[in-house]
Order: structure tokens, then sequence, then C-alpha cells
């Protein structure tokens, strides 16, 4: 489990860049896990994908096992 810790700002952020999360746009727990994340205030800006959103398709193309039941 991925646990984002409210923290201010600080210069490291500006250092690290933006971290980008691929989710199952389909999947009722990845899109709250999302929402999850969109409400913190991470030390590094996250951006959060569907991953069948043609911006992931065109930046990742084919992402193994996406789709498959489990």
């Amino acid at each position: 489990m991925l646990m984002l810790m409210r923290k201010e700002k600080s210069s490291v952020s500006s250092d690290l860049g933006e971290l980008t999360v691929v989710y199952d746009g389909a999947c009722p727990l990845c899109r709250r896990s999302v929402d999850w994340l969109d409400d913190r205030n991470p030390v590094v800006p996250l951006r959060t994908i569907s991953a069948s959103s043609t911006e992931a398709i065109s930046r990742f193309g084919h992402i193994p096992n996406y789709g498959d039941d489990m």
C-alpha cells in the first residue's frame, strides 16, 4: 500500500518533478484510491491517468495484463 503523508512543500519537491499513476478507470477501488490521492498534498506532484485513456496509450503503449481478469 502506498501511503502519502501531508507535508509542507520543500525545495526537494521541485527537484523530483512529477509522478504518474496509471490506474484502471473501470475499477471502483482504483477510482476511490485515485480520489484519495488527489485529496492529499503530496511532496511530489502526482498526475493520475486512466489506463484506457488515449493519453496513457500514447505515452506508455500496451500495458501488460491491463484488462485481464485477475
